[in-house]
């Protein structure tokens, strides 16, 4: 994690050094007397050291990385200190003041839980899902999660929040772009200005305070974790909307021990089907043996959607299919479990669909079946009434290709299924 912070050192410096600390150093300020000496411990850009000095105070930095700790110099015209915060033996150092900021009021804002929409929470549990071991998160990856959650609540109970707030909205929900301008000015803005995150634009991705991660225990990780599932239990029951566990068990870090298990039956009862589950099949099978043929027998297994879709009725047309590979990301992502529906009729530009074609080679499966947003356009034809011009399966990840089919290969190709919406199940 050291050699993290060193080796990025110029993107941590750029990503924090304006931002004002007014609202954190005044209550401390206040406190002191004029030419108090003040230890910044993990003073990263120096911005702290350089208001303190301003007014009159007599900052010192702390800061592990070499080089962030060259940059604070620089910037403050202060001294830093160098060393690890783990080993460095501060018994040696006098001081009127410490600034420990990170830790203490990370621990003051735990303890309060005081929130006033459930952004906080969403935000830490979407965080804490993908983050990697050096406490970052790519900020595409985190949307994403934030507003499944959120359209999936809305979708279910017919509201996500308090009266007026726009996440009652599905325009709102669905317009990304709008949802990270709010993500990041609430909650992130107030994460970030009481130091817990920090943004790193050049590479698109969130991150935990260095001087907080020093003091995050893998217990303290887990216990985060489970009050944060608590307090929006607690945050919902408040506003009598009836949270489950299916509404934001994607959100968790694990599977829970046969959780999978329990969603596959062999032998549901005629009460079930069509009600609580429907039918499983392989992509393979969905997309090949049921191509010209409607469906015959009972397949392998059913798969349990009880409290997963957002559909109100289930129709004998619907089926769950797991879906594989990265070409759909962050859509699909690798291994959901997705619900369709053979029913293809209406309009299928700009829909998700499930298509086969005897010389298509997916490039996550090599099969003649692939996922993709179907997108055509037409011309009038004077014998047929119109005819395609062009047909192109659009992958939502950009390292992957487009598949155009040509208008004369248009009748080997078919629309199997249209994607309903991704379960919530975890599979990691």
């Amino acid at each position: 994690m050291d050699n993290y912070y060193e080796d990025n050192h110029q993107h941590y410096f750029d990503s924090t050094v304006c931002i004002d600390p007014s609202a954190f150093l005044e209550p401390l300020a206040k406190l002191l007397q004029p030419q108090a000496t003040i230890l910044d411990i993990g003073c990263g850009s120096g911005r702290d050291l350089l208001w303190l000095a301003r007014r009159g105070f007599r900052p010192t930095g702390f800061e592990q990385s070499p080089s962030l700790a060259k940059l604070a110099r620089k910037h403050s015209n202060c001294p830093v200190l160098e060393g690890d915060f783990n080993h460095f033996d501060f018994s040696k150092l006098h001081f009127n003041a410490l600034i420990f900021p990170a830790v203490t009021d990370f621990n003051e804002f735990l303890e309060k839980r005081d929130y006033t929409f459930s952004y906080k929470i969403i935000f830490l549990l979407s965080f804490f899902k993908i983050c990697n071991e050096r406490y970052e998160a790519p900020l595409p990856a985190l949307l994403e999660l934030y507003q499944r959650f959120y359209q999936n609540v809305l979708a279910k109970h017919g509201r996500n929040e308090r009266e007026n707030c726009p996440y009652n909205r599905q325009e709102f929900l669905d317009d990304s772009k709008v949802l990270q301008i709010n993500l990041l000015a609430n909650p992130f803005e107030k994460f970030e200005r009481k130091r817990f995150f920090y943004q790193c634009k050049d590479l698109n991705y969130l991150a935990l305070d260095p001087v907080l991660i020093n003091t995050l225990t893998t217990d303290h990780h887990k216990k985060i974790i489970d009050q944060m599932v608590q307090d929006l239990q607690d945050y919902y029951r408040k506003l009598e909307i009836p949270l489950s566990e299916t509404d934001y068990f994607f959100l968790l870090p694990e599977l829970k021990e046969n959780q999978l298990e329990t969603l596959f039956i062999d032998t549901p009862t005629e009460e079930q089907k069509y009600s609580t589950a429907l039918p499983f099949y392989p992509l393979s099978i969905a997309a090949g043996e049921f191509m010209n043929s409607e469906i015959s027998g009972e397949p392998e297994s059913w798969f349990v959607v009880e409290g997963l879709t957002t559909k109100q009725a289930l129709s004998p047309s619907m089926f769950v299919a797991q879906v594989t590979g990265k070409s759909m990301e962050p859509a699909i992502p690798d291994g959901s479990y997705c619900l369709f529906t053979f029913e293809t009729g209406g309009t299928r530009n700009d829909q998700i669909v499930l298509a086969q074609k005897s010389d298509i080679a997916d490039q996550d499966t090599g099969a003649s079946y692939t996922v993709k947003r179907y997108q055509s356009t037409k011309r009038a034809d004077p014998e047929t009434g119109w005819r395609h011009e062009s047909i192109i399966l659009k992958p939502a990840n950009p390292a992957y290709q487009e598949i155009v089919i040509p208008p004369s290969e248009a009748d080997d190709f078919k629309i199997v299924a249209f994607l309903i919406e991704v379960l919530p199940v975890d599979t990691f």
